[in-house]
This record gives structure tokens, C-alpha cells and sequence, in this order.
């Protein structure tokens, strides 16, 4: 399943056609939580969000891993200063029912130091001749990371086709790396 929340179409993501009226109710319940159930669905699916902080909006989630790439004070306006900032961040990783992957050596690696599910991974893990760009490595390093340890713990998800992205062949680099 893939998404683009803002415009729901397939710009940025390829969505398999059968999953979009899924990833509506998905994301209608994301943003109203008071819409229907959706726990038929969460079950079935594997699901990715990029979550933003400001207004601790993320702390509405309840994931399973969460791939932090830095934490660095943004949204000063709302938290006023860094360590209400931190804490913020805290709050939300004491959520994370599994694991939470950060890049090793980036802003904010202490912050989360404290939680024993933290696993550090290496700015270019895996090799992406394509990309530019220490930032763009370590982001698909922590994409690469968790969807091996998921496509090879959970048989259900059934493969790489459903994770394509335009700009970077998923299932040829997934493939390689399971």
C-alpha cells in the first residue's frame, strides 16, 4: 500500500488499485479519530506515515517502529524551547510498540539514548549509487532496514511491488537485501 496524504493519488507512490479505497479510510482515520474503525485494515495492511511533530501531532499515532532521521528543535513558536521539544519526542517513542530506528551519529541521538528499542543504523547501510546526498542515504537506509526485518519476519507482506517508489526500484534493492 502507499499514499501520498496530501493529494491521495499515485504522483509520488504507486498504489496497487485494489488498496485505495484502504488507504482512504486509513488516512481519514489518521486525521479524524472519531471516524469508523479501522482495525479490519490495520491488520491486513502495512501501513507508513511520515509524521510531523508540530503540535505534537504525532503523539496521535500509536505505531509500531518509527524511523526517526534527526531531532533538532523545529516549531519553535510552539514548544518554546528545546527540552519541551525533547520531551515531546519522548512522549512519542514511548509509544513505538517494537522498535525505533534513528541514524547513528545524527542531531538528537541522545535524546533517545534512554529506550532500549533504539537501534542505530549506519548512515549508508546499504549503497545507493543514485541518490545524492548524506540525508537521502540515511533515510533510505532506515526504510531499507525496517522493511527487510518486515519482509522477513512477517510472511503476510508479500513483497516489495506495493513499496515502489518512481524515483528508486524497491523491489530490485529490497530483493537484494532479504
Amino acid at each position: 500500500m502507499g499514499a501520498n496524504i496530501g493529494q491521495r493519488n499515485n504522483h509520488n507512490y504507486i498504489t496497487h488499485p485494489s488498496t485505495v479505497e484502504a488507504s482512504k479510510q486509513i488516512i481519514d482515520h489518521i486525521f479524524d479519530p472519531k471516524a469508523p474503525s479501522i482495525a479490519h485494515l490495520m491488520k491486513q495492511y502495512l501501513f507508513v506515515v511520515e509524521a510531523d511533530e508540530y503540535n505534537r501531532h504525532f503523539l496521535h499515532l500509536d505505531p509500531d517502529y518509527a524511523l526517526v532521521t534527526n531531532i533538532e528543535l523545529d516549531h519553535a513558536d510552539y514548544y518554546g524551547d528545546e527540552e519541551t521539544y525533547f520531551e515531546a519526542y519522548r512522549d512519542f517513542v514511548r509509544k513505538v510498540k517494537y522498535k525505533i530506528r534513528m541514524i547513528k551519529d545524527s542531531t538528537g541521538e541522545q535524546v533517545l539514548e534512554e529506550f532500549p528499542q533504539l537501534v542505530l543504523i549506519p548512515t549508508q547501510q546499504f549503497t545507493f549509487s543514485h541518490l545524492l546526498g548524506s540525508h537521502n542515504h540515511g533515510n533510505a537506509s532506515l526504510a531499507l532496514d525496517v522493511t527487510k526485518e518486515l519482509l522477513t519476519k512477517d510472511s503476510a507482506i508479500q513483497g516489495a511491488e506495493m513499496l515502489e517508489q518512481k524515483s528508486l526500484d524497491a523491489k530490485e534493492t529490497i530483493t537484494q537485501f532479504t
